[in-house]
Formats: structure tokens, sequence, C-alpha cells
């Protein structure tokens, strides 16, 4: 009778483990993008002779401002713009399945092309979002893993004429690729864990379109940029934390 009492005792045992086993999991993580898309965008108006030094006077306003030198392209990468949310799910043994999406990268590049006379000014500004799956290999403490699986980064290039904000062409781009992914959480309690995260992106290059701007004043002085290929290869380092149920 006791041996027959044992067995729905060890059913009960296993289902309130399984149970308690959280398999799910839902992170956000915030962080630094490493990529050379706005220094290829730099290089190319540099190239192309939009990378010109201006010369600003100074001026009389209530107070003296001096006058300034500034030496195009100009590059400013936008702080703030590496978030991202992940599901995953354990699945069997130490193999887990993820996905995620979010903003990974904005940057603006600005030139000028100076003649002596006029400028011509140009803004390059650039976003990418990332949606991505992985399968993700755990070891045996579940607190670190790595992965690999298809990615899509989602780009839109803008180029526009800085002074009148004139838009010369605007284009999105749909780039597949490959994802190699991994992460180390320093802390892994039952239901709730905070770690770091390194995720690089390799997908297909976005190549731009030639571009060119006439002067407002000197309708003569014409610019002209040729085409690109940029952001092909993206890494992320992101400090990431979330919660299993």
């Amino acid at each position: 009778m006791k041996k027959l009492l044992l067995i729905p005792i060890m059913f009960i045992s296993l289902a309130l483990t399984s149970y308690a086993q959280k398999k799910n999991y839902v992170s956000f993580g915030t962080g630094i993008t490493m990529t050379n898309i706005h220094n290829k965008m730099a290089d190319q108006l540099i190239a192309d002779g939009i990378g010109d030094k201006v010369v600003y006077d100074p001026i009389w306003f209530f107070f003296y401002f001096p006058g300034q030198v500034i030496d195009y392209p100009k590059t400013h990468v936008k702080r703030g713009n590496n978030n991202r949310f992940r599901y995953g799910r354990h699945i069997k043994g130490r193999v887990s399945i993820e996905g995620g999406f979010g903003r990974t990268y904005s940057s603006t590049v600005q030139g000028a092309d100076n003649n002596g006379s006029n400028i011509n000014f140009v803004n390059l500004s650039t976003n990418v979002s990332t949606i991505y799956m992985a399968y993700m290999w755990n070891n045996k403490k579940t607190n670190a893993a790595v992965g690999l699986g298809p990615v899509v980064s989602l780009a839109k290039i803008k180029h526009s004429e800085m002074v009148y904000d004139e838009v010369l062409q605007s284009k999105s781009y749909v780039l597949p690729g490959l994802i190699f992914t991994g992460y180390w959480n320093f802390v892994n309690q039952k239901s709730w864990f905070m770690g770091l995260r390194n995720d690089l992106s390799i997908t297909t290059p976005a190549k731009t379109k030639t571009f060119t701007i006439t002067n407002e004043i000197d309708k003569s002085f014409v610019t002209a940029s040729g085409s690109n290929k940029v952001g092909s290869v993206i890494n992320t380092v992101t400090l990431n934390a979330g919660i299993k149920f």
C-alpha cells in the first residue's frame, strides 16, 4: 500500500517541479552601438568634394560672438538609440529559442561644398532597427549563452539640403543577414536577471543613390554625390534586464 502511495506522490512532485521551472523570459536592454556607417558616409562626402572648410564671421548681437572655422564633414551618432526588447523560451536541455526587435543605430553626417562665394550644405541621416531570431546554447548555470540566427535590419537613409531642409531623397531598406549573439547574467535569480549582452549583425549593405544640390543664389553652382554601400556590420553592447515566468 505504501508503495502504491509513492506513485501519485512522485507524479505530484514532478508536476510541481515542472510548474516551478520558468521556461519563458522577457527582457529589455540599452547600450552602445559600434559600426562604420557614419564613417563611410563621411568618406563618401570627402571623395565627392563635399568636405570643405567653412569660416563663419564674428557677429554682434548684444554680446560678441567670435567667428569660427568648421571642417566638414561633421558626424554625430545619437546616444540612447540602442534599445531592444527580447522574448525567449527554453525548449529542451540547454537550448532556447529567442526573438528580439528594437532600435539599433541613428546618426547624422553633415557636409559642405564651398566654392569661395557660395556654399551647398547637405545632411545625411541614417536610422536602423533590427528584428532577429536565434537558437541559444546555455551553460549549466543558465546564466550565460551564445546564439546564432537570421536577422533583418530595417534601415532608412535620408539626404536633405541642410539650410532649407529640402529632402533630396529618402529610401527605406530591408537588409537580411545573420546575427551572432551572447550574454552573461551577473545577476541570475529565479524570477529575474540582469547582465551584459553582445550582438553582432552582418547583413547585406544598403546602396545609397546619387543626389545633386543646386545653390539657391547661384544656379550654376551644382553639387553632386555618388552612390555608396553602407551598413553591413553592426555590433552592440547592452545592459540587459528581464523577468522569468
